[in-house]
């Protein structure tokens, strides 16, 4: 798609654009700044060809950046995926993608690979009430339900206080690559199903590792009305969230604690 921005220019930007390309313009910045610094101090020219090369590299990987944010804005259902459900659900659902896009390289690939491959489209079905599943339901073929009520139960950031707290852009990008993992194993519900949740998980941990998160799911157990999940760093156990749901599948909360 390009950097895209001839085609954005003369849009009103949403915030979490605004914020994503303010962060970029810091790290460059400052990238630059360190950079000049060392060339001015360098005492040879081996050392000034290290610090130009230095910033070479920073400047391609914020020039990736900017094409991300870009794309994230401009972001909109293509031959490879449908959304069901009403304006309003597409609407928010659509924002949060969008949103992800431009903060984590990984979900912003998925998304882009997944919004141009006809031959393997993924069906996304936008519920504004209870499921009867957590967050999402598998459904195979590449058909996924996404609870957008349940979603919004999730912070957008990890809270003050709990950095590897799961987050909205951590279950979008689980969501989206088992849809994905469906529509391409092509096999019933029930076989497909754990292979398909196993990309979810890599996909998820790859969003966490995007935003900074140090730690990795690495386990769920199921009792009752309730669901926890394990984060591991190290080898062990550094996090661990607790999501709570009614009999009638509803999320009715979400917790989590530092493990030490």
């Amino acid at each position: 798609m390009g950097n895209g921005s001839n085609q954005l220019s003369h849009l009103p930007m949403p915030p979490w654009w605004e914020a994503a390309r303010k962060s970029s313009i810091e790290k460059r910045n400052a990238a630059q700044k360190s950079a000049f610094g060392k060339i001015a101090s360098a005492a040879n020219e081996a050392d000034q060809k290290a610090a130009m090369s230095e910033l070479g590299k920073h400047e391609k990987v914020l020039a990736e950046e900017f094409e991300r944010q870009n794309n994230a804005a401009a972001f909109a259902p293509g031959v490879g995926l449908n959304l069901a459900g009403s304006a309003a659900d597409q609407q928010a659902f659509l924002d949060m993608v969008r949103r992800e896009m431009a903060r984590s390289k990984s979900f912003h690939d998925l998304m882009m690979a997944i919004n141009s491959d006809a031959a393997h489209p993924v069906h996304i079905e936008l519920y504004p009430q209870n499921t009867l599943q957590v967050f999402d339901a598998f459904f195979g073929y590449g058909a996924q339900g996404v609870d957008m009520v349940d979603f919004a139960q999730l912070p957008v950031d990890p809270p003050p206080g709990r950095p590897e707290a799961m987050t909205q852009g951590e279950n979008l990008a689980h969501s989206m690559a088992e849809a994905q993992a469906g529509t391409r194993l092509q096999m019933i519900k029930e076989r497909a199903y754990p292979l398909a949740h196993a990309d979810g998980i890599t996909a998820g941990n790859a969003y966490r590792l995007d935003r900074g998160q140090q730690s990795a799911r690495s386990s769920e157990v199921v009792s009752g009305l309730q669901i926890t999940f394990d984060y591991e760093a190290g080898g062990k156990t550094i996090y661990r969230e607790t999501v709570t749901r009614d009999q009638a599948g509803n999320v009715t909360g979400v917790s989590g604690k530092n493990v030490p």
